[in-house]
């Protein structure tokens, strides 16, 4: 795979893993699918405690499908989708763990992750008509393997990642968006570990409050 975006969830995957480069994913199927019910878990912020009169909140990641900005219930800026499409998001994940959770079960734990799908806008944000995932840029819907798809989700919805939340303010209305710098190694090894610094990193952050 030559997208930076898909390379990046299969670095994650083998990071948090420790597998190797080259592995079968086929054989590694529950694995990837942990992953991905592990990514869900930061998929929203909500106070950690009660914010009643206080001039600063501390948030907590949790995995609510459904926010309330009147409870304060957030997207989680590492979550690569808009509020509206965050739905969309969380079911392209939940259908690809089902389908492929049937299939080990239906065949005795064998599963074909290298069969080809279209690319949809909700689990790959970067997917649409001008864009393919190949080494040449071409029109046409792109299309990726099932594993793929799975690494794409995982770039989507991985709190392991340089993102943020930005807002702007237009024609009376705020609009919050999430937005991510994603690194182009050349190769997998070099952004695996990028991303065990970052999570090495990010986890010192966190134990000291800054959330």
């Amino acid at each position: 795979m030559t997208h930076p975006y898909l390379r990046y969830g299969y670095a994650l995957f083998l990071a948090e893993t420790n597998l190797e480069e080259g592995i079968s994913v086929n054989e590694h199927a529950p694995a990837l699918i942990r992953e991905l019910q592990k990514s869900l878990l930061d998929f929203r912020m909500k106070p950690a405690t009660s914010y009643a009169g206080m001039r600063s909140v501390k948030f907590a990641f949790c995995d609510d499908a459904k926010g309330d900005t009147s409870k304060g219930v957030f997207l989680a800026p590492n979550v690569i989708a808009s509020d509206k499409a965050a739905g969309n998001l969380i079911k392209s994940c939940t259908d690809w763990i089902t389908e492929i959770q049937g299939e080990l079960v239906k065949n005795n734990g064998v599963v074909n992750l290298s069969k080809t799908t279209k690319a949809s806008m909700s689990s790959t944000p970067t997917s649409g008509e001008y864009l393919s995932f190949g080494a040449t840029a071409g029109r046409g819907k792109p299309s990726v393997s099932t594993a793929e798809n799975a690494f794409a989700l995982l770039t989507s919805l991985t709190a392991f990642k340089p993102a943020m939340a930005y807002k702007t303010y237009a024609q009376g209305k705020t609009e919050r968006t999430n937005t991510t710098i994603l690194p182009a190694f050349d190769s997998i090894k070099d952004t695996v570990q990028f991303i065990k610094l970052f999570r090495k990193v990010r986890d010192q952050y966190l134990q000291n409050d800054a959330l």
